[in-house]
Protein backbone atom coordinates (compact mmCIF):
# COMPACT_ATOMS: atom_id res chain seq x y z
CA UNK A 1 0.00 0.00 0.00
CA UNK A 2 1.64 3.52 -0.84
CA UNK A 3 1.59 5.77 2.19
CA UNK A 4 0.85 8.95 -0.20
CA UNK A 5 -2.34 7.21 -1.60
CA UNK A 6 -5.89 6.65 0.25
CA UNK A 7 -7.53 7.96 3.21
CA UNK A 8 -7.01 7.42 6.93
CA UNK A 9 -9.93 5.55 7.40
CA UNK A 10 -9.36 3.06 4.15
CA UNK A 11 -6.22 1.77 6.60
CA UNK A 12 -8.12 0.47 9.06
CA UNK A 13 -10.92 -0.35 6.75
CA UNK A 14 -9.70 -3.90 5.81
CA UNK A 15 -7.94 -4.65 9.04
CA UNK A 16 -8.04 -8.14 10.04
CA UNK A 17 -6.17 -9.48 12.91
CA UNK A 18 -4.15 -13.22 12.47
CA UNK A 19 -6.17 -15.34 14.64
CA UNK A 20 -3.00 -17.34 16.02
CA UNK A 21 -1.83 -13.95 17.54
CA UNK A 22 -5.01 -12.75 19.57
CA UNK A 23 -5.23 -13.33 23.18
CA UNK A 24 -8.88 -14.54 23.55
CA UNK A 25 -9.73 -12.86 26.58
CA UNK A 26 -7.32 -9.90 26.64
CA UNK A 27 -10.76 -7.68 26.74
CA UNK A 28 -12.07 -9.32 29.38
CA UNK A 29 -8.64 -9.49 31.67
CA UNK A 30 -8.33 -5.72 30.95
CA UNK A 31 -11.92 -4.70 31.77
CA UNK A 32 -11.35 -6.81 35.50
CA UNK A 33 -8.32 -4.81 35.87
CA UNK A 34 -9.80 -1.52 35.38
CA UNK A 35 -12.97 -2.43 37.62
CA UNK A 36 -10.91 -3.91 40.45
CA UNK A 37 -8.71 -0.87 40.69
CA UNK A 38 -11.61 1.54 40.26
CA UNK A 39 -13.86 -0.10 43.05
CA UNK A 40 -10.82 0.29 45.26
CA UNK A 41 -10.45 3.80 45.14
CA UNK A 42 -14.48 4.49 45.70
CA UNK A 43 -13.82 2.01 49.28
CA UNK A 44 -10.60 3.92 49.69
CA UNK A 45 -12.99 7.23 49.47
CA UNK A 46 -15.43 6.00 51.55
CA UNK A 47 -13.34 4.57 53.98
CA UNK A 48 -11.72 7.89 54.30
CA UNK A 49 -15.01 9.81 54.69
CA UNK A 50 -16.59 7.33 57.36
CA UNK A 51 -13.72 7.16 59.66
CA UNK A 52 -11.56 9.87 58.89
CA UNK A 53 -10.71 11.04 62.34
CA UNK A 54 -12.56 8.75 64.65
CA UNK A 55 -10.10 6.39 66.65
Amino acid sequence: MNQGEGTTSDNWSYCIPVESCRIPDVELRTYRELYLELKQRYYQEIRSANYCGSG
